[in-house]
């Protein structure tokens, strides 16, 4: 009887295993790695979202509170018998108390947002010497009397109010 004895040559595949190995070694590296990056964002992610939520919250109290001041404030001036009026640079009535909107023919006037010469434009008065012009150009406090067409005089004064862009 005899034996066949057969020898071959492993070293290629010894290597690849190996190769193989130390892939798989580094690809579970890199998966631990990304999994701690996104880990670490989604831990990011969710303490953002639970910022904003607090900022919405903050928000919500705040708009609630200036809302009931500006209601205040609204209930306040309209209290106020003097006319009380709100201009734009363009002379735009933004908003007029309850006294302004009956001199300027009822609130239904005030709330159209007409121009101030449109409704004053009987007021004895020529542009020159109209104050609110003047406190746009100086930016500081006017003041003039003018003369209303059923013979009643006014003493206006006008307030500068500066914006955020001055």
């Amino acid at each position: 009887i005899g034996l066949i004895h057969i020898v071959r040559d492993i070293t290629e595949r010894k290597q690849m295993e190996e190769a193989l190995r130390e892939a798989h070694d580094e690809l579970e590296i890199r998966v631990r790695e990304r999994t701690a990056e996104l880990i670490t964002a989604n831990q990011e992610m969710l303490n953002e979202i639970a910022e904003r939520k607090k900022a919405e919250g903050a928000l919500r109290v705040s708009e609630s509170k200036f809302k009931k001041l500006s209601q205040e404030f609204n209930v306040l001036l309209d209290a106020i018998p003097d006319n009380i009026v709100l201009l734009s640079p363009e002379l735009e009535i933004m908003w007029a108390n309850v006294a302004a909107a009956q001199e300027f023919g009822g609130a239904a006037a005030a709330k159209k947002r007409e121009y101030c010469y449109k409704l004053c434009s009987n007021f004895s008065m020529n542009q020159k010497g109209c104050p609110t012009l003047k406190s746009f150009i100086t930016g500081k406090d006017e003041s003039a009397q003018i003369e209303t067409p059923d013979g009643r005089f006014l003493d206006v004064r006008v307030f500068p109010i500066a914006d955020e862009a001055g």
